[in-house]
Parts: structure tokens; C-alpha cells; sequence
């Protein structure tokens, strides 16, 4: 199996743009409507895509594909449910790239990764927060490697915490989270690879406008 890959280029690149300055855009009016709203940024990193299950034909032995730690950014809408917990809705987008590992490692090409999720956000302590969710994740690659015949959406879990100091209008927020999802595409699954879990952490940063005190 032939595993060369290219980035998905600065078109890609620029139409995720447009899609969270378009999300920006209604957060704000979210926001009149009496809903928090915060921007982060961060790092994500991830356990492999494929371990130990595909061998290009020049390879002696099988490979992973890794995605290398590399920069994120989300958006985050929340608004009270009841004293304490909020209803939760996360958009988020990173970038990184494929490298193969065994025989000798090498970067296939780039990489995007796109999720949102919906679930429950609750107090914990005076500024700590947890929150948990499902929702969807999407890669988004060149078409070759594993990649040749595109990819699906897959479901996907989150949990997370975070830790807000009250900060002007709003409150700086600090944050952890993992996610979990099952991975695997056509190219994968006809060269006889089977769908594997991949988990993913994020560090983030950022600023949660809204709400009276740390949200």
C-alpha cells in the first residue's frame, strides 16, 4: 500500500477561517440572548491513527501513522440550565500533519482535524468547572494514503476540566480535556486494517465572556 499524502493546502486552511469568523459572529448575537460564549487556543495531541497494522510494499514490517502534537483553537457556547450547570456546545478545528513510522520515519502531509460537541458543563468548585459531551470529528486530508478514498464523520466523546478566574466582562479560562473515538477509512479497511480508538488531549487558553462570576 502506497502511503505518500499531501496537505490539504491554504484553501482548506482559509475555509476553516471563514467558518469561526462566521461562528464568531453568531456567539456574539448567542450572547445577547443571554448565552456565555469564549474563544481558546491551545495544543492537542493524539495517539496514533494506525499502530502496527499497514506495510507499504517496500516495508519489512508494519507501521504507524501518527498525527504530531500541533496547534488548536474552539469556540464554546454555553447558557444555565439550572444553578450550576450549563447546557455545553464546542467547535473546534486543529492542525498537524501524517508521519509514518517503521522503515524509517516520514511526514505524508498535512492534516486537518474538525469536531463539535454538545453536552453539560457544572460547577465543581468556586472556580473549577467539568464538563462531558458526544458529538462528531472529522479528518481532513489529501486524497492518497489512507486518506485515497476520503473519510466519514465519527462519533465522538469528550470530558474535560477547567479552571476560570473572573477577568472584566467575562472570565479567563483554563483548560484540559480528552476525547475518544474510533478510527478507520476505506483505503484502511480494504487493505485488510480493522477500526482502532484514538484518544486525544488538549491544553487551551482563552477568555469566556458572559455570566456573572468564573464560567
Amino acid at each position: 500500500m502506497s502511503l505518500p499524502s499531501r496537505c490539504g493546502g491554504l484553501r482548506g486552511h482559509a475555509a476553516c477561517v471563514v467558518v469561526m469568523v462566521a461562528l464568531l459572529a453568531a456567539a456574539g448575537e448567542a450572547a445577547a440572548q443571554g448565552w456565555t460564549w469564549g474563544v481558546r487556543g491551545g495544543v492537542v495531541w493524539s495517539t496514533p491513527l494506525v499502530e502496527d497494522q499497514v506495510a507499504p510494499p517496500a516495508a519489512t514490517s508494519p507501521v504507524k501513522i501518527r498525527v504530531p502534537p500541533g496547534p488548536t483553537l474552539a469556540l464554546d457556547l454555553g447558557r444555565e440550565i439550572r444553578p450550576g450547570v450549563d447546557l455545553a456546545l464546542n467547535v473546534g478545528w486543529a492542525t498537524s500533519s501524517q508521519q509514518i513510522e517503521g522503515d524509517g520515519a516520514r511526514r505524508l502531509g498535512g492534516l486537518d482535524i474538525a469536531h463539535a460537541t454538545i453536552g453539560l458543563r457544572a460547577r465543581a468548585a468556586d472556580r473549577v468547572r467539568v464538563h462531558g459531551g458526544a458529538g462528531v470529528i472529522q479528518y481532513i486530508a489529501g486524497r492518497s494514503g489512507i486518506f485515497r478514498d476520503g473519510s466519514s464523520p465519527g462519533a465522538l466523546l469528550e470530558a474535560g476540566v477547567d479552571v476560570a478566574w473572573g477577568a472584566g466582562r467575562g472570565s479567563i479560562v483554563l483548560g484540559l480535556a480528552g476525547q475518544a473515538h474510533r478510527f478507520g477509512t476505506p483505503a484502511l479497511r480494504a487493505e485488510g486494517g480493522v477500526d482502532g480508538t484514538v484518544y486525544r488531549f488538549s491544553v487551551t487558553a482563552g477568555y469566556r465572556f458572559g455570566g456573572a462570576g468564573p464560567r
